[in-house]
């Protein structure tokens, strides 16, 4: 039994396209893969990529842990604090990382003490037009924005023509 040769079933430029067929739709896969990845996968922000660089970097843990404490994943941030604490550097942060988060705990009261300070003061001296700027302010960082836009409009009446006030009535115009 005589089997025939495989060029006298195939042209040589057929096997030659069959054998690149498997490897070229291979590398269109994984281009389209890498497409598909680069579109759904979202930027790396600056604390992390600055992490992955220098890792053992104590102020890129401290970084990374402010942003995870201010998005309100506290754990998160104690973690990298303490990883702050263990890397070789960390012996320099040390203490300072309970002072570190100590501080990032009263920022809350800190915004609160000052919008309690510049109330204060428009109570004591209501015709001080920059009281009002503090107040309004002071309210935006505690994110109470309808208070803020009433102490606004009462810089306004005092100053009608008060810059600082202008852009914040613009401001609190464009977020209501």
């Amino acid at each position: 039994m005589k089997l025939p040769q495989i060029s006298q079933l195939f042209s040589a430029r057929s096997i030659s396209l069959a054998w690149k067929a498997p490897l070229v739709s291979f590398w269109i896969a994984i281009a389209f893969q890498n497409i598909i990845v680069r579109s759904t996968t979202p930027p790396i922000s600056s604390s992390v990529l600055m992490l992955l660089i220098e890792p053992l970097n104590t102020t890129s843990h401290v970084l990374l842990a402010r942003r995870f404490w201010l998005s309100g994943d506290k754990p998160e941030a104690l973690r990298e604090l303490a990883l702050a604490d263990r890397s070789p550097r960390g012996a320099v942060l040390g203490a300072q990382s309970e002072q570190v988060l100590a501080s990032w705990e009263n920022e809350p009261r800190a915004a609160q003490r000052e919008l309690a300070f510049w109330q204060d003061i428009i109570e004591k001296h209501p015709d001080y037009p920059d009281g009002y700027l503090g107040a309004a302010v002071a309210s935006i960082k505690e994110k109470q924005l309808e208070l803020a836009q009433r102490y606004t409009d009462l810089l306004l009446s005092h100053d009608p023509n008060n810059a600082m006030g202008l852009q914040l009535a613009t401001l609190l115009g464009a977020s209501h």
